[in-house]
């Protein structure tokens, strides 16, 4: 009991972080599968952990991109970003089902919460949506892995060299790049005062 109990602190802390990384990391769900199979977990308190552990990790990467890359925007993609994010935070039927839909997908999500630090969108908003749709999607590849369990290790040494997971991390970034560039104060039709650039 206790040996469990050190293997769930270490499985939190290495969850968040695995999030708070801006790319290039396993996937949680695998690292949650691992310690599931390798360790015997039970799996309805490891996903809870994880789903908690890696919340609170892009919560820190959202806030890391906040705090230290969007002080250093020029003017205008600051302004561009922060009309999409005050249209995201005012609009809540159509970002949490977008956040709560894209967490369900088992596709790496660093970039987008780099997105939504960088155009300032409410954390607990972001937070709340993304730990509901990741606590569901984890539970169903966890459990899904643990019933693969003999061709899980397969799995996750494919995974490490695998080309297009590269692409996926490469295609993100420049996802993001691409947000910067998009006008969305005029798309959006949303009004970006000077306040709102130092938020």
């Amino acid at each position: 009991m206790f040996g469990e109990v050190w293997i769930y602190l270490f499985l939190v802390a290495l969850i968040v972080a695995i999030n708070a990384m801006p790319g290039l990391m396993p996937a949680t769900w695998m690292v949650i599968s691992f310690f599931v199979i390798k360790y015997d977990l039970s799996i309805l308190p490891t996903v809870i952990f994880g789903a908690i552990a890696a919340t609170t990790g892009r919560v820190v990467l959202a806030n890391l991109s906040k705090k230290y890359v969007r002080p250093y925007l020029p003017h205008k993609q600051r302004k561009n970003l922060t009309a999409l994010g005050k249209f995201l935070t005012t609009n809540k039927k159509l970002s949490i089902p977008l956040l709560v839909g894209y967490a369900f997908l088992p596709i790496p999500s660093n970039q987008v919460f780099i997105a939504l630090g960088l155009s300032g969108v409410d954390f607990n908003l972001m937070a709340g949506s993304f730990f509901a749709g990741r606590l569901i999607s984890y539970a169903f590849w966890v459990k899904l892995a643990d019933h693969l369990a003999d061709n899980f290790g397969a799995l996750v040494a494919t995974g490490w060299r695998n080309p297009t997971a590269l692409i996926a991390e490469v295609v993100g970034v420049l996802g993001v790049f691409c947000l910067m560039i998009i006008p969305w104060e005029k798309i959006l039709k949303v009004e970006v005062k000077d306040e709102d650039l130092k938020k």
